[in-house]
């Protein structure tokens, strides 16, 4: 086991929000059905 700080495992959650900040704010959103009974 690696020890850290209780907040570590945040650190790779961080890369990935940044890694992907520019296309999930600035992109195009788009809808897609999934069926009649689903929401």
């Amino acid at each position: 086991l690696v020890r850290q700080p209780k907040w570590g495992h945040l650190k790779d959650l961080h890369s990935a929000i940044k890694l992907y900040e520019a296309p999930l704010l600035l992109g195009t959103p788009t809808y897609s059905s999934l069926g009649q009974f689903q929401e």
